[in-house]
């Protein structure tokens, strides 16, 4: 995981105290199952949950922004300990202003992190925007940063030790 930062990416890393991650092509590889029961389902990577218990150890508090209503995000955000759990969400840039109020985080020291053109307003919103190797094209020419990892395979855990290592924070599972 090794990836050479620029000065400004890692300045950027380095103040991060809030991340926020999209779900589908980003927590997820974007697919979704459904049975003959009509019954939905989704992978999430348990790497990536990893990721964000060692940036929650660490003090950077994440959220889940997403315009998906599906049960599964919430009871994944609830599994991996998130107080902020935000479904339904079709302006994701004034979500995180939201955020912002109320944690009294700047959103210049918030990071987020997503695939796709419905992430676009919390890109421009974000201190530090970051993409999946996987994103749309016009999402990675966009951001700060794109992961070597593709969503829903170690992208979000990708980041989660970028910040960590930016911030000289050991990486230890407590």
């Amino acid at each position: 995981m090794v990836k050479q930062l620029t000065p400004a990416q890692r300045e950027k890393l380095q103040r991060i105290q809030f991340l926020a991650t999209d779900v589908d092509g980003t927590l997820t590889d974007g697919g979704k199952y459904i049975d003959d029961n009509g019954v939905n389902s989704k992978r999430y990577s348990v790497r990536d949950g990893m990721g964000i218990t060692l940036l929650r150890q660490a003090g950077i508090e994440v959220a889940i922004i997403t315009t998906d209503t599906t049960g599964s995000n919430i009871r994944r955000g609830e599994q991996l300990g998130l107080k902020y759990i935000i479904t339904g969400e079709r302006d994701k840039g004034a979500a995180l202003h939201r955020l912002s109020v109320e944690t009294g985080i700047p959103v210049e020291r918030m990071a987020f992190i997503g695939d796709d053109i419905n992430d676009i307003p919390a890109f421009r919103v974000a201190g530090l925007s970051v993409a999946p190797a996987d994103a749309v094209a016009e999402v990675s020419a966009m951001v700060d940063l794109v992961c070597q990892n593709k969503g829903g395979h170690g992208a979000v855990r990708e980041l989660c030790e970028l910040i960590l290592h930016a911030q000289e924070i050991p990486i230890v599972f407590a």
